[in-house]
Order: C-alpha cells, then sequence, then structure tokens
C-alpha cells in the first residue's frame, strides 16, 4: 500500500508535490526492503488471503452478470 502511494507521489507534477521526488524514490525502495525482510509464512499467507478475496469478487462480479 505504501509503495504504491509512494510510487503515486513520484508520478505528481511538481506543483501538486509536497515533498520533492527522491523522497517518493526512497519510500519505494524502503517499502520492498522492508518487505523482502518478511517471512516466508507470512507473505505465503498474505497471498492466500489476497487469492481467496480475488476469487470471491470475481464470483460476485460474475453471478451479478448472469443475474442482471
Amino acid at each position: 500500500y505504501y509503495a504504491i502511494a509512494n510510487a503515486s507521489a513520484w508520478t505528481q507534477p511538481a506543483e501538486q508535490r509536497r515533498w520533492p521526488r527522491p523522497i517518493a524514490g526512497l519510500g519505494v525502495v524502503g517499502c520492498g526492503v522492508l518487505a523482502s525482510t518478511l517471512p516466508a509464512g507470512s507473505v505465503v499467507g498474505g497471498a492466500l488471503v489476497l487469492a481467496i478475496g480475488a476469487a470471491i469478487w470475481t464470483a460476485r462480479r460474475v453471478s451479478r452478470g448472469r443475474s442482471g
């Protein structure tokens, strides 16, 4: 989430940025470093939760499309 926010800040025009662009770059790198230090079990568990959520979301959209 924070990596996406920092990447989005990187793309903002200069007049809309609160901080200089290199700060956003450091934020993205910091998030990547932090994520790479997570235990494998945490990464697998998070990926499973994300996959289950995506499957439920997809199933709901498909079923809504058939009934509408």
